[in-house]
């Protein structure tokens, strides 16, 4: 009915581009929507760890790729529409999909995973190492995994993605740690 009322006035009618307003409300989440977005990225999470466990030297990126997938469906998981995996020591890429490369000794696991639970999306990456850790591999994480948190602890309202980069990136580079030029498509737009 809407669109033959469209057509009979169609002089008299502008159609506008609305998608500022809606994203703008959308950016705001209940806690609900907080909630299932929490519930997502736990299936991910307990996934990724679950995963580890069975994961041998020798195994293929896309072999720990299905692994995953199986193990987030059965925890409750509607789809898992985004999985890089990459197994490797430097030469990590953002968004490649999984391939036949194996996992070696001492290689650095890294997954960034979407899947979606109740129309949510996980937005997570988890990294391990597929060997011994060293005390300066460990030192490392635990001063960006602090830094992290403090970082989270500081966001408030109305900061943009964009914002929260920037914080994060400032605290990593003040520790003197490697800061990787990786923005989020959204990180200027989408306030949290």
């Amino acid at each position: 009915m809407l669109p033959e009322m469209w057509r009979s006035h169609r002089q008299k009618v502008e159609i506008i581009d609305g998608s500022a307003a809606i994203w703008a409300v959308r950016m705001i989440k209940s806690a609900d929507e907080v909630e299932l977005k929490r519930q997502a990225m736990k299936v991910a999470t307990d996934a990724f760890f679950s995963c580890l466990e069975t994961l041998e030297i020798g195994h293929t990126e896309e072999q720990f790729a299905i692994a995953l997938k199986r193990e987030m469906f059965a925890q409750g998981s509607e789809s898992v529409p985004w999985l890089p995996v990459g197994f490797g020591r430097a030469d990590m890429a953002y968004s490649l999909r999984p391939t036949q490369r194996k996992l070696a000794e001492n290689d650095y696991i890294w997954v960034d995973i979407g899947c979606v639970r109740e129309g949510y999306m996980s937005d997570v990456n988890r990294s391990a190492k597929g060997g011994s850790v060293t005390n300066e591999e460990q030192a490392a994480h635990e001063t960006i995994r602090r830094l992290t948190l403090e970082t989270l602890h500081s966001i408030r309202p109305v900061m943009t993605g964009g914002d929260v980069f920037r914080r994060c990136a400032n605290s990593h580079l003040q520790h003197c740690l490697v800061h990787l030029p990786v923005q989020h498509p959204a990180s200027d737009t989408a306030q949290v």
